[in-house]
């Protein structure tokens, strides 16, 4: 897994691995862009903001918000999984046209704007990863639109 940290000064990330997988040996795992100063500094600065604002705990708050307000969304025969954690959260859907339309209305209808994901014969989803500093009136936006658009794909599925 890894992250971005720069707040998107610059290309800067952290990995995370097993200790299985990691080596005392300085330069094993090498990177790209590593120990730059501007980088460094913009990365510590975006986590220090985090920190200051509390944005762990805003996006737990905002999401649980969100999980809570599509609680009900697998009910819908187009629905086959809601899942996320905190402002990543994603709905798949049982084919990947019905995921697309329901997009098409996200997109066309409330301004909502995210992507496909998942493998479309799989499991076709769209995923929200929404800002860490998303107020609550946004949120309630994201999480009413996307039920109307379900909700609505749900109702037409011919």
């Amino acid at each position: 897994m890894a992250k971005a940290f720069s707040g998107g000064v610059t290309p800067f990330g952290a990995s995370l691995i097993k200790d299985e997988f990691a080596t005392d040996e300085s330069g094993k795992h090498s990177s790209t862009f590593g120990g730059n100063p501007k980088e460094c500094y913009a990365a510590l600065k975006t986590i220090e903001i985090i920190r200051e604002n509390d944005y762990l705990e805003h996006a737990r708050e905002q999401g649980s918000y969100l999980a809570d307000a599509w609680e009900d969304l697998d009910k819908h025969d187009i629905v086959a999984d809601v899942r996320g954690k905190g402002l990543m959260q994603a709905i798949e859907f049982t084919d990947v046209s019905v995921r697309d339309r329901v997009l098409e209305r996200l997109y066309a209808e409330h301004d909502i704007w995210t992507m496909g994901c998942g493998h479309p014969e799989i499991n076709p989803a769209i995923r929200f990863l929404l800002p860490v500093n998303l107020d609550r009136d946004t949120v309630k936006q994201v999480a009413s639109g996307t039920i109307e658009a379900v909700s609505a794909t749900n109702n037409r599925k011919n």
